[in-house]
């Protein structure tokens, strides 16, 4: 597996006279980035996922869809998402549908509890795109694997995972 990292700091706070002084404001608002998957023709999810340590709920914020292929003769898609912790599949949890957009702007939040200690990071999750037929017939348009594994429980990690063939196949990180 080949995992791909990408870290932001706010470089805007520096002065020209505290070079070389440690400046804690530097350290703050980091954000974490990992891709996942490399098949591009079914599209892709962006979530952020957050662990809140006090309450042990593991937050998973849908903010996206991309680059969905259409599904009818105007050139959209109707789309929803599920989400659940895997190996347990019972407390799965579903996003509104979106209509006419091969981008859904989800921005959606679902929360899972989970405790953190040696077992969590071998939980992962389970999202699987829908789409709608003009009969509203649903049909699996894909799935990705997040694995708990790459989250850095202790702040925020965005995903953004494309989706592959519901066969069955798990994502791998690149």
């Amino acid at each position: 597996l080949s995992l791909s990292f990408s870290f932001q700091v706010n470089v805007s706070v520096l002065k020209k006279d505290t070079i070389g002084d440690l400046n804690p404001e530097l350290y703050q608002n980091q954000e974490r980035t990992i891709w996942i998957g490399k098949n591009k023709d079914l599209g892709q999810l962006n979530l952020v996922v957050k662990y809140n340590q006090k309450t042990r709920n593991l937050s998973v914020t849908l903010v996206s869809g991309k680059d969905f292929p259409p599904r009818d003769y105007s050139g959209s898609i109707d789309s929803c998402v599920t989400i659940c912790v895997l190996p347990n599949r019972e407390r799965r949890k579903q996003t509104a549908i979106h209509r006419r957009s091969v981008s859904p702007p989800y921005n959606e939040n679902f929360v899972f509890n989970i405790r953190v200690g040696e077992e969590a990071h071998s939980h992962s999750l389970l999202l699987t795109t829908y789409f709608y037929d003009s009969l509203s017939h649903g049909h699996v348009l894909g799935e990705c694997h997040v694995p708990l594994i790459y989250c850095d429980f202790s702040g925020e990690t965005i995903f953004w995972s494309y989706l592959d063939d519901p066969s069955g196949s798990v994502s791998t990180a690149v």
